[in-house]
This record gives C-alpha cells, structure tokens and sequence, in this order.
C-alpha cells in the first residue's frame, strides 16, 4: 500500500528556507527511490504567509510548546514579533495535514516552524536547544507521527517506513507501533463536476 509522508519541502529539494536556497540536507535517495513511499512536500512558513526569502525567526522564551501556551514569543532578527502569525497559521497547516493523511510527518532540524529536534534559543547565534518548533509542536499536540530528518535517514535500513521503530514519534491516537495511517482519500478525478468545481 502506497504510504504518503508529509516532508518539509526544503528536504525535497525545493528553495524553500528562509534564504530561498537549497537546504544542505535533504532525503536520503534511498528513500526517494521506494516505490511505495509518496513523500509530499510542505513548507509552513510559507503555507502561512510569509515569502521566500524571508528574514530568518527565532522562538524566545521556550520553543514551539512554550509559543502554543502564549509563554514565548516567536520574533526575526530585528525584533519583530511574528508570533500571532504562525499562531493563526496553525488551522491551515492543520488542512494540509488532514488533506493528505499522512503516515509520517519528516522536518527539517532546527526550524523554528518544523523541527522536532532541537531549535534555536532565540538569540540569533546559532545556540541551539532542545524543543520544538511552532508547527512541529501543534502536530504533535494534534497525534501525527513527527521524524526530524536526521533521524529519518539514519533509518535507511529499513525496508518500509512503518517497520521502523517509532522511539521519539508522537503517535496518531489509536494507531499502534508498525501499522500505517489511514487509506489515503480517493478523489474522483475523471468527473468533470469535481474537476471544475
């Protein structure tokens, strides 16, 4: 059964981040070349609103977790505060995930939007801290399966991405260890009435 994975788009290769060039680390090729694996590419920040490039953000006072609870703030390198931003973003990053159905979600470390692997602490040095970023912690708090992309490709052994031991995800509720997410929506793409609609 085809398995779709929702990855940061800068991970596929598409000028995405924040300079709008191409991220250092992407997916491994053998994952591209499973035939039973659809990754499909997203970006947050831009989902909700912001350009490419674009100044970089930092999360100060706490991480991903902290902002969703109003106890930190998320601001760019001059100072401005962004925060309701990726606050009223959060239902839209939400449709993307429900519209795809994904059974795992890989993102890029250290971002503030979608790593789930350590973020920076706010004051623009490159100082790194654990947590999470903004969207990252809002779909965990949600139940899909997050995997920052470091982790993600060290699991190249496996032969299919639900075989993997999920140590360190934040499991859909109801799913179990080794099961897939839910079949994938089958849209009607031959009548011409959705087509158009």
């Amino acid at each position: 059964m085809m398995q779709v994975v929702l990855t940061s788009a800068c991970l596929l290769g598409m000028r995405s981040s924040y300079k709008g060039k191409f991220s250092k680390c992407c997916i491994d090729d053998h994952w591209l070349s499973k035939k039973d694996i659809c990754f499909v590419p997203f970006c947050p920040e831009q989902i909700i609103g912001f350009s490419t490039p674009r100044p970089p953000v930092e999360i100060k006072g706490g991480d991903g977790t902290d902002v969703l609870a109003h106890r930190a703030q998320v601001i760019t390198e001059t100072g401005t505060d962004v925060t309701d931003q990726f606050l009223n973003g959060c239902d839209d990053i939400l449709k993307v995930v429900q519209w795809t159905r994904p059974s795992m979600i890989v993102t890029q470390d250290r971002s503030p939007s979608c790593s789930c692997a350590g973020i920076y602490d706010g004051t623009f040095t490159h100082t790194l801290i654990p947590g999470y970023g903004v969207m990252a912690a809002f779909l965990k708090k949600t139940g899909y399966r997050l995997m920052g992309i470091d982790d993600f490709n060290k699991k190249r052994a496996c032969n299919h991405v639900t075989a993997c031991p999920l140590n360190g995800l934040a499991e859909r509720p109801g799913f179990e260890p080794g099961l897939t997410g839910p079949e994938p929506v089958v849209l009607p793409l031959d009548d011409p009435s959705f087509v158009n609609s």
